[in-house]
């Protein structure tokens, strides 16, 4: 996924990923939520320092899905 952010509103935000199970019947439940963003701890604070470090580039990393109630 590539976004486009102005830079000054990239110190203010974060993004979050929520993966779906599509089940075709139009209900599409909430599998997991992963956050990457500034206010992050671990992984996804890792993630971003790496986004911010490389503008404009893709950066990958594997996180794990946290469940829908740890939020």
């Amino acid at each position: 996924m590539i976004f486009s952010v102005p830079s000054h509103a990239l110190q203010n935000m974060q993004l979050r990923v929520t993966v779906a199970d599509f089940q075709g019947s139009g209900k599409s439940p909430a599998v997991g939520h992963v956050f990457v963003g500034p206010y992050c701890k671990g992984k996804s604070l890792s993630h971003w320092n790496q986004m911010m470090s490389s503008l404009r580039k893709p950066v990958a990393m594997w996180h794990p899905l946290r469940k829908i109630s740890d939020f």
